[in-house]
Formats: C-alpha cells, sequence, structure tokens
C-alpha cells in the first residue's frame, strides 16, 4: 500500500477567524464558539450554544465563519505554546454561530477527501 502525503491546503480550506467580541449596534447578532471552547471540548455540538457569548459580526464574517458539521476547529495563538493548535470536531451544524477571534476554521474539500454523510 502506497500513502499518499498531502499538504492540509490541498485538501482543505483553512481561514483564521476575525470575529471578536465586540458587539456594534451596525451588525447582526451571533453568538461565538470561542477560544476555551475549542480547548475545553473534544466536538462542538448545539447542546452547547446556549452557553456561547453573545456579539455581532457583519455579512461577510457570517458567511465565512458560521461553524458546520464536518467542520474541524482549533486555537491559533495563545499565551504558551502549548495551547497552540488545540482541535475540535464540529459535531453539528449551526445557525448564527460563529467561529471567534483567536481560533482557525478547517473546512474540507468533500471532492478531495471523504467526509461522513451529513
Amino acid at each position: 500500500m502506497v500513502i499518499k502525503k498531502y499538504k492540509l491546503s490541498d485538501v482543505a480550506k483553512v481561514e483564521i477567524s476575525s470575529v471578536d467580541k465586540k458587539t456594534k449596534d451596525c451588525e447582526t447578532p451571533v453568538k461565538l464558539c470561542n477560544f476555551t471552547d475549542v480547548y475545553h471540548n473534544w466536538a462542538i455540538t448545539t447542546e452547547m450554544a446556549d452557553n456561547f457569548m453573545k456579539a455581532t459580526a457583519n455579512a461577510k464574517e457570517i458567511e465565512k465563519f458560521t461553524i458546520r458539521k464536518g467542520q474541524v476547529a482549533f486555537t491559533k495563538d495563545s499565551e504558551t505554546r502549548d495551547d497552540i493548535g488545540i482541535p475540535t470536531y464540529i459535531a453539528d451544524d449551526f445557525e448564527n454561530v460563529l467561529l471567534g477571534y483567536h481560533c482557525a476554521l478547517i473546512t474540507p474539500d468533500e471532492s478531495k477527501i471523504y467526509c461522513y454523510p451529513r
């Protein structure tokens, strides 16, 4: 058997979240899945959504960072390097829940890799 190696960027989209905790009158109310949610949980489920922080986001941020089943979020920076790169699986589809600042979102390219059925 031959095992092929791929760069993550060849099989998935990796986006760094810019959605902060601030609330702005001109933006849409949302909930944020933040660093601590990602860091302390092996999976993010809809049962957790009531505990997510309230914030606001613009239309572009909502389009890019609404979390969906099959994605992976991970911590992208921290005060200590041991806290960087901690992953969590997005186990459910969400409405109005975005991945917050200090995290990155990986969306698999389903035309290139097998993903479980939705």
